[in-house]
Order: structure tokens, then C-alpha cells, then sequence
């Protein structure tokens, strides 16, 4: 079985269209804003989820401020 898993990473290729934007993913799965997106637990066992909307919601709130600092 470790053989059939070895060829398959050595065949393995990613197949990404030439113009791909993963904030474009995001953004279509925020649609329903109660689809989660990260499930996180530290060391301490605090456990925190993120929807696809608050994710895409943060990430539009950074890219705004990277683009008021120039």
C-alpha cells in the first residue's frame, strides 16, 4: 500500500486554473454565513471556529487597511 501512495504523490499535480484567487472560494462558501471554515483548539483545549463569512469579512477589513498604508 506505501507503494501505491508513493507513486501517487510522485504523480501527483495540482490542477489550478492560470487565474485563481482562493479569496474568490471564500467568498462564494461566505454566502451561507454559518459554514465553517476553521475549527482551531490550542494547547490550553480553548476550541474557536471561524465561518467562511467572518474570514472573508477579516480579510477584506486587512486588505483594506494594507491598502490606507500604501
Amino acid at each position: 500500500m506505501a507503494d501505491k501512495y508513493e507513486e501517487w504523490v510522485k504523480n501527483f499535480k495540482w490542477d489550478v486554473p492560470e487565474y485563481y484567487s482562493i479569496a474568490d472560494v471564500v467568498d462564494e462558501y461566505a454566502k451561507d454565513r454559518s459554514k465553517v471554515a476553521i475549527y482551531y483548539e490550542d494547547a490550553d483545549g480553548n476550541k474557536r471556529k471561524m465561518t467562511y463569512w467572518e474570514l472573508s469579512d477579516e480579510s477584506n477589513r486587512f486588505g483594506n487597511l494594507l491598502r490606507n498604508l500604501g
